[in-house]
């Protein structure tokens, strides 16, 4: 390796390792909520639902209120997270929405000479569940986390 080659090597580890870890981002985290563990799995039709968005709204309204959010695997596990990468949501209630919808189609291409703009959208992304479960008002879902954490969240949903 050529003196060139190992400075600029050098130099770049450098700048990755001050740029991790330390610096201004630390008094942020300092300002966070604690969290505390909240997984569990969701299951729909007696089957785990994969690829899910969960969304959890605090109840509690003002600067405290902190959201939470995960998406389930292939076995409708999840893990809650208020601040990702970090595992966690901060104690208290939730409103939730989970969504899992057919994968977008595509817009097609326009025709010779037609601008793009004149092509039609495709229609709205197919829910794959109930689309009651998308929105706070129509769920019915709740959840509390204790400040110890809750690891056993079963959240059933029925047609």
């Amino acid at each position: 390796m050529s003196r060139r080659a190992a400075s600029a090597l050098l130099c770049l580890l450098l700048s990755l390792v001050i740029g991790c870890g330390g610096g201004a981002s630390d008094k942020f985290k300092k300002a966070r909520q604690k969290t505390a563990k909240a997984t569990g799995a969701v299951m729909y039709r007696g089957q785990p639902l994969a690829d899910a968005v969960i969304v959890c709204f605090p109840t509690l309204a003002g600067d405290k209120a902190v959201a939470a959010s995960a998406y389930t695997d292939a076995n409708g596990n999840f893990s809650l997270e208020a601040y990702p990468p970090e595992k966690g949501a901060v104690p208290g209630d939730y409103q939730i929405t989970i969504q899992k919808n057919a994968p977008a189609e595509a817009r097609p291409a326009p025709p010779p000479g037609v601008p793009a703009h004149d092509v039609p959208a495709p229609p709205p992304p197919r829910p794959l569940i109930p689309a009651k479960y998308g929105k706070i008002e129509t769920s019915g879902l709740t959840l509390k986390v204790p400040e110890a954490g809750i690891a056993d969240i079963k959240i059933e949903l029925v047609d």
